[in-house]
């Protein structure tokens, strides 16, 4: 395994404890889950094969499901985002810029390029999630409140997070 594969798999890991640990514990304002597990999917390596990266959104997002007791609702939208973010992810990157950055990173892509990335792919995530989750239960408008403040927040925290990790690697 690569040092980057091991690097990124850490990463992943320490997510999904801070999300079960700490972000599944409380919701802001009544509306807002911040669903930091989620970086690790959209910051694989672009060129990682689909299968490995299903395989790590699927164990993530049923892990998340047996400590949130969500049924599946999270293991269906990582497997989503999973096979969204790489098209999303040359929606957004200038054709001569595919080859040379293959992990979407703000520094690698650029902030408005990422920026971009993440909002379409959270709010993506968000919307598979909060559908599923709520549809038999409450009506479309709840459903579109709670993904918008979601998707906000999570937006937010990861491009904090991002800028955290980038600054840290940049460093060495």
């Amino acid at each position: 395994m690569s040092n980057r594969l091991i690097k990124q798999l850490t990463i992943y890991i320490s997510l999904i404890i801070i999300q079960i640990l700490i972000c599944n514990q409380f919701m802001l304002f009544g509306v807002a889950i911040i669903f930091v597990y989620v970086y690790s999917i959209l910051t694989f390596k672009i060129d990682t094969c689909l299968s490995a990266v299903l395989t790590m959104a699927f164990f993530g997002g049923l892990i998340i499901d047996i400590f949130s007791d969500t049924l599946g609702v999270n293991t269906m939208a990582c497997l989503i985002l999973a096979v969204v973010r790489k098209p999303l992810f040359f929606a957004y990157v200038p054709k001569d810029d595919r080859s040379k950055c293959i992990v979407p990173t703000s520094n690698n892509i650029g902030f408005a390029n990422y920026a971009k990335y993440v909002l379409t792919c959270v709010t993506i995530f968000c919307i598979v999630l909060y559908s599923v989750e709520y549809l038999n239960y409450i009506n479309i408008l709840d459903i579109l409140l709670y993904s918008i403040c979601s998707t906000v927040a999570t937006f937010l925290v990861l491009l904090g997070l991002d800028s955290l990790l980038e600054g840290k690697r940049n460093i060495y």
